[in-house]
């Protein structure tokens, strides 16, 4: 058995622009060594030596990594906090929303300190299905829906970001759904539930 010597401290990131939510970087020694991981609404996204070069680990290191890393988040889960987004940010990124989308959207608070809770209607009918219920997740996705880099066009594909064009007309095409039934599909995909 190899030994596995796992010390890990942590970073915040702040975005430039302000737009987006902050994140942390968390940065371990593993047997002498130094690699970071990238936490994203307590999600592991990315594992790399500090020089960007993707690290693969063993079974047993990855194993050991994450039982630490899973640990660390649980003593610091005060300190490494994404609930930072109140009622009225998410309001306002709502209303974006729905002004690109003609959708109607809806923002529920969550029992207790769970933070907030996306719906989006189901087409033709009275009722609503949870999408993703961070704020972290919700922030994080609307504004990949709302991205400037998307073209400007009259239609409602305008909305899509220019990479994920061509998946949307196939969604359109191949399931016969409407434009604003086909984004609410990509949209769930984008954020998965939590």
């Amino acid at each position: 058995m190899t030994h596995i010597d796992i010390t890990i401290t942590h970073h915040r990131v702040e975005h430039s622009d302000g737009d987006l939510p902050p994140f942390w970087l968390l940065y371990f020694t593993l047997n002498g060594t130094e690699h970071r991981v990238q936490l994203d609404g307590h999600l592991l996204l990315d594992r790399t030596t500090n020089d960007g070069i993707r690290q693969d680990f063993s079974d047993e290191a990855e194993a050991a990594l994450e039982a630490a890393i899973a640990e660390y988040v649980g003593e610091h889960e005060a300190e490494l906090s994404f609930d930072e987004h109140n009622e009225q940010e998410l309001a306002q990124l709502l209303a974006r929303l729905q002004q690109h989308s003609n959708q109607d959207y809806t923002l529920h608070k969550l029992p207790g300190d769970q933070g907030y809770e996306l719906r989006l209607p189901i087409h033709g009918t009275r009722h609503q299905v949870a999408v993703y219920a961070s704020v972290a997740y919700a922030y994080r996705g609307l504004q990949q829906i709302i991205q400037d880099t998307a073209p400007v066009l009259k239609r409602l594909n305008a909305n899509i970001p220019l990479a994920l064009h061509t998946r949307f007309k196939v969604v359109c095409a191949q399931r016969n759904l409407p434009m604003g039934d086909a984004l609410i599909e990509m949209i769930r995909d984008w954020c998965e539930p939590v």
